[in-house]
């Protein structure tokens, strides 16, 4: 066969290949000017239909990819209409649901080259594909979603830590004219420089009824950030082990669970764990307080 001839079969080839494509189950709505289309990656973060418009006002067309057992997600957007589009993945298991909608992203620019494509996800793993689609000279972008509400959980360690430094403040106060005479009792002790933990139990010892400092206020700041790294190390890998379906649901117990876990010194203490989960997406938390997990 010569090359022609070869050219004529693969262009043959190609536009069979093209009726196929054609006839596929994904639908693609005409309209006039540039489609804009909105892909929500719907495990990570579940924005309303006002949240999304306010993202992305152009949007044209969504597209909510959801795992098996989320139901009922394409009604929350009455106002597209026929131009809401639920993607329900074939089966759960890592990164599953990226795949996906990596596949349907692919498809719609070879379909529309001058349409947008923006991906509403605060994961990061989307980044390389999406850098990628532009080399290639299309127009994606990606959108962080729920900033709100890790501010709102934020807000409420400052009380509990003002109350947590009030208690000890009184402490100290009440163990005034015991700690004075601590010096006097062992004055050999100020010299020796000795870990201030260990210090703190040497003049509770020297003195009968005085209470020793809290060690937190006294340890290097070093220390208390390397335990802090630790703690989040040590979130991170228990919920990476905890099965699925046995996780908490919910950001109340999911609190209470990081702070039994991992022995957190307060509760002010575990929040800043969950806030650091978000903000890494490792989790996300919708405004009914749910939580979905990217582990």
């Amino acid at each position: 066969m010569d090359l022609a001839a070869l050219q004529a079969r693969l262009r043959l080839f190609a536009a069979e290949l093209l009726q196929v494509a054609d006839q596929t189950a994904i639908v693609l709505h005409a309209g006039p000017g540039i489609r804009t289309h909105v892909f929500v990656d719907w495990e990570n973060v579940q924005p309303s239909e006002a949240e999304c418009r306010a993202l992305v006002p152009e949007a044209t067309d969504v597209w909510l990819f959801h795992g098996p057992n989320q139901k009922t997600v394409g009604s929350r957007y009455p106002g597209f209409g026929e131009r809401v589009t639920e993607v329900r993945i074939a089966r759960t298991g890592k990164n599953a649901l990226d795949f996906h909608l990596s596949f349907y992203l692919g498809y719609i620019v070879s379909k529309q080259p001058d349409a947008r494509v923006v991906v509403l996800s605060n994961d990061k793993g989307y980044g390389p594909m999406l850098d990628h689609a532009k080399q290639l000279g299309f127009t994606t972008s990606q959108s962080g979603f729920g900033a709100v509400k890790v501010a709102r959980v934020a807000r409420k360690a400052p009380a509990r830590k003002a109350a947590a430094k009030a208690a000890p403040a009184k402490k100290r106060a009440a163990a005034g004219p015991a700690a004075k005479a601590a010096p006097k009792a062992a004055p050999k002790a100020a010299p020796k420089k000795t870990p201030a933990r260990k210090s703190a139990s040497l003049k509770a010892a020297a003195v009968p009824g005085a209470k020793a400092a809290p060690a937190a206020k006294a340890a290097p700041a070093g220390r208390v950030a390397a335990s802090a790294k630790k703690s989040f190390e040590q979130v991170l890998a228990i919920l990476t082990k905890v099965p699925p379906a046995t996780r908490p649901r919910k950001h109340a117990r999911l609190l209470a669970y990081v702070a039994s876990r991992v022995g957190a010194a307060s509760e002010a203490h575990a929040l800043e764990m969950l806030d650091r989960l978000v903000a890494e997406g490792k989790i996300a938390v919708d405004e009914k307080w749910n939580v979905s997990y990217r582990l």
